[in-house]
């Protein structure tokens, strides 16, 4: 959570390639040539080892915005201008908290950053009409949502909180995603269990959502698995907000290599990534969270399984609007790159020693390349480290487009094992293509 918890447009050559990289016999386009995402179509689901709607493979990414439905209910027109700009930007919806604040029996140390934006059940007059219209201005935008908890104190009735939700769900079918708590082993409840029965409660009234239980404490493997047990769908993860912007990146594409996560839940989502803005706590070099990086993030994540929702300080507090905050528009085009069955890819891996036999460039120093390979030789990776100018070196020979990750502007790329590839960036670049 922000404070006080824890407190994309292609070169015309690009385009050419892309072109004759369609025609191959793939089972798959090595990336999509849209300006961002297509509205989802249908219940978003997890299937064949990646997420689906009706119509295939999709790669779900949303925007954060944490106290948007405190503002509906407050403010409803402006509200709907944010929900707007996600529609515009080319999101599938938003994340939001449904219960802000302190029970009148269980205060706490955030009353006072929430006061006036509190919600819940238990504070706000009418609360699930309000819900209702919220889904209903969702539908509207054909935009849906991460419906998270927040602070899961403000809700006195789990039960019939969670089958009260999944009724207006299953008439709206506008949630993709549902907990039952924003890191709620300190926002009301801390255990896994109580967790698990209360997004139970939404399952056994028939919600149809994804659910997780809240997200893990930490990144370490028993943290993960112990907040992720049945009846979760996925893991759910607030990644790494230290070291440099690629320190984070990294991070986060980890989180599904080795050993990592639970093979039940190979999917996850990352609810709350690294984000700029003065209300996101923990970060460490905030500064170098611009566009470029914020893409970087949101690319990297989905070729590591995970759902992505773009953060900001914006999205814990909306004040001058989502659109103000770095890589709002970004996010979506540099999704919209990616091959729509990353996910299926067999090989998650980095480029240092360990994967001599895969891997297509060499890592270097602190220049390090992550992704995923399939077994037909296509590939997409994040290139990334230090602000500067590299000379990196082909292990494979391939075919693909070097891609900016905060334009969507790409070049098309060509090298033999052996040569090198030149690339300079402030921080990072997105590779796709194929093994010759």
């Amino acid at each position: 959570m922000g404070a006080p918890a824890r407190c994309a447009m292609i070169g015309a050559g690009a385009v050419a390639v892309l072109a004759g990289l369609a025609a191959a016999p793939w089972p798959q386009e090595p990336a999509a040539a849209a300006a961002h995402p297509a509205a989802l179509v249908g219940r978003l689901r997890i299937e064949g080892g990646t997420f689906r709607d009706d119509r295939g493979p999709v790669l779900p990414v949303y925007a954060h915005a944490g106290d948007l439905f405190s503002l509906f209910v407050r403010d409803p027109a402006r509200a709907e201008a944010e929900l707007d700009a996600v529609a515009r930007a080319g999101y599938h919806g938003v994340r939001t908290w449904s219960a802000l604040g302190c029970s009148s029996t269980a205060p706490c140390p955030s009353a006072a950053f929430w006061h006036g934006r509190d919600v819940g059940p238990g504070l706000t007059a009418d609360y699930y009409s309000h819900v209702e219209r919220f889904f209903a201005a969702l539908a509207a935008r054909k935009l849906r949502a991460v419906w998270s908890q927040g602070d899961v104190q403000v809700i006195p009735d789990r039960r019939e909180f969670m089958t009260r939700v999944a009724r207006l769900d299953n008439a709206a079918q506008v949630i993709d995603w549902i907990d039952c708590g924003n890191e709620a082993w300190q926002t009301g409840e801390p255990d896994p269990a109580k967790l698990a029965e209360c997004v139970g409660h939404y399952a056994a009234a028939g919600g149809r959502a994804l659910k997780t239980l809240t997200a893990a404490p930490s990144e370490e493997v028993h943290d993960i698995d112990r907040y992720s047990i049945d009846p979760a769908d996925a893991f759910n993860t607030h990644s790494y907000r230290g070291g440099h912007s690629w320190d984070k990146r990294r991070h986060i594409a980890s989180l599904t290599r080795g050993d990592r996560p639970n093979p039940r839940r190979p999917l996850g989502i990352n609810s709350e990534p690294p984000g700029g803005g003065a209300l996101v706590s923990a970060i460490e070099n905030k500064h170098e969270l611009d566009d470029e990086a914020m893409a970087l993030l949101a690319v990297a994540a989905l070729i590591a399984r995970q759902a992505f929702v773009w953060f900001s300080g914006e999205g814990v507090h909306l004040e001058r609007g989502l659109a103000t905050a770095a890589g709002f528009h970004n996010v979506p085009k540099a999704v919209a790159l990616l091959p729509r069955d990353v996910m299926r890819y067999e090989t998650r891996h980095h480029s240092g020693d360990r994967w001599r036999d895969i891997r297509v460039l060499e890592a270097r120093g602190d220049v390090r390349i992550d992704g995923a390979q399939a077994a037909d030789g296509r590939f997409a990776y994040t290139i990334d480290g230090p602000p500067g100018s590299y000379a990196l070196k082909v292990a494979r020979g391939f075919d693909g487009t070097l891609c900016h990750p905060a334009t969507g502007a790409c070049e098309p790329v060509s090298k033999k094992a052996s040569d090198t590839l030149a690339v300079s960036f402030t921080r990072g670049r997105i590779l796709i293509g194929r093994t010759k």
